[in-house]
């Protein structure tokens, strides 16, 4: 891994990134499966985790480990793919596994890794296939499926939490006449989910040059707007389905509306003005399931998962710095105190806090991992795509650095892209530059 070093002229700044470095170093581990023959190292998804998850090898890729750590990275989205009658696709729970897409273009940007982009390019399409053929409702013109990250039952209203198990693959096994359609038939359409869904037929636009893609896109982009959009509250709605559906604010769905271009200038401005956010940053899901209530706060409904905090700022900073700043320095003081960068915490303490949700006929609280791993990458993620800007596409790396009221000067040495080693150093963060792609060497980046 080849971590840059980064000074500021905020120490807690500073501090913290050096957590996120040793946490995430402490979540790489030998694993053999997928598409690797062979043991290789791969990253985990947190120190309770032993074997890599889809949407978090996908989300931390994203998040700037396929710049740090290229070779891992690349392991790790190898190690998740599945073998499905002589083709590649993407496995892991199905209703955000395109996901997948996202994060192994975002690792081709970062590394120009020509070799990958034909595998890149082959999984994107036999996915995309694998999945219209079993999730998607043509009617509708959207994916079926649970929400992005959303795999406990705590995500969802009463209905799908109804068999008091925890996991909501589980809900058209104890309950078959919801089943819906062909595939695994959960009759739930969510913004998260169906947005990821857009962004990788964008990307298959890009790869293949087919403009069925395009077209696919554009068609599922309107879908999404037709069906989530509330213009009454100014944002989008959270889940449809034919049990009334939810109008909650879900963290990740509306993030990835504005990053992925869905939601468009006017609505993104909208979203930020109009979405509630706690004590500590924006919640996974707001507001609340009153069945929770009587116990604490729901594990994936008002509680505060930083990887969240980490996208939503992405998304908020070029619209309202003061929303980016917010969320940065709320991760901050956390992971000051918690000494690492933990799963899940209390929206109004902060502390480490696992949130409840049903087991076993119950309902309990569940325990926050430590070192989690998207949680630091995240971190990563506002200081590097926003905090200093860096843009990363074929063409090469644009730095267009972020103005904020958090630090006056930041330096970055050792940055390595591709066949370049850049020292960034940034004192004016209204300036900007270029640098190509094919450049060789050292480069020293003064705005």
């Amino acid at each position: 891994m080849n971590f840059p070093k980064l000074i500021s002229d905020d120490e807690q700044l500073n501090k913290v990134y050096e957590i996120a470095v040793n946490d995430i170093e402490s979540n790489v581990k030998k694993y053999c499966g997928g598409a690797l023959t062979s043991a290789k190292n791969v990253f985990i998804a947190g120190e309770g985790y032993i074997e890599p998850w889809t949407r978090d090898a996908s989300i931390n890729v994203w998040n700037g480990l396929g710049l740090f750590a290229p070779e891992i990275s690349k392991n790790t989205l190898l190690a998740v793919l599945e073998n499905d009658g002589g083709k590649r696709r993407v496995g892991g729970q199905y209703w955000d596994a395109i996901v997948w897409v996202t994060g192994a273009y975002a690792y081709y940007l970062f590394s120009g890794d020509d070799n990958f982009k034909q595998t890149l390019t082959e999984v994107t399409v036999n996915s995309l296939e694998y999945f219209e053929n079993t999730e998607f409702d043509e009617a509708k013109n959207l994916f079926r499926g649970a929400a992005c990250y959303g795999d406990g039952v705590s995500a969802y209203p009463d209905i799908y939490a109804a068999s008091k198990t925890s996991g909501i693959e589980d809900f058209v096994k104890f309950f078959p006449q919801y089943k819906v359609g062909k595939g695994e038939g959960n009759p739930m359409f969510t913004l998260s989910a169906n947005c990821l869904y857009y962004n990788a037929y964008k990307i298959a636009a890009t790869l293949t040059k087919e403009k069925i893609y395009s077209e696919k896109a554009e068609r599922l982009k309107n879908a999404v707007n037709s069906t989530f959009w509330n213009e009454e509250k100014w944002n989008y709605r959270y889940i449809a389905d034919d049990f009334g559906g939810s109008d909650q604010t879900e963290g990740l769905g509306i993030s990835f509306a504005i990053l992925f271009g869905v939601a468009g200038e006017e609505r993104a401005k909208k979203i930020i003005k109009n979405t509630f956010i706690s004590k500590q940053g924006i919640p996974c899901l707001y507001p609340e399931y009153e069945r929770y209530k009587p116990y604490g706060i729901g594990r994936h409904c008002g509680a505060i998962w930083s990887h969240i905090n980490a996208l939503w700022a992405d998304a908020a900073h070029n619209y309202d710095r003061k929303v980016f700043e917010f969320e940065l320095q709320s991760v901050t003081a956390r992971v000051l105190k918690d000494g690492c960068f933990m799963e899940v915490n209390h929206p109004e303490t902060g502390a480490p806090y696992g949130g409840v949700q049903e087991w076993e006929g119950k309902i309990v609280e569940w325990k926050s991992e430590r070192r989690q791993l998207w949680c630091a990458t995240g971190y990563l993620r506002m200081i590097f795509k926003d905090l200093l800007g860096l843009e990363f596409s074929e063409k090469g790396l644009k730095i267009r650095p972020t103005p904020t009221n958090l630090c006056r000067e930041i330096k970055v040495s050792g940055l390595k892209y591709r066949d370049a080693e850049i020292d960034i150093n940034v004192k004016d963060f209204t300036k900007e530059t270029f640098i190509r792609a094919d450049v060789h060497g050292k480069i020293q980046v003064r705005l």
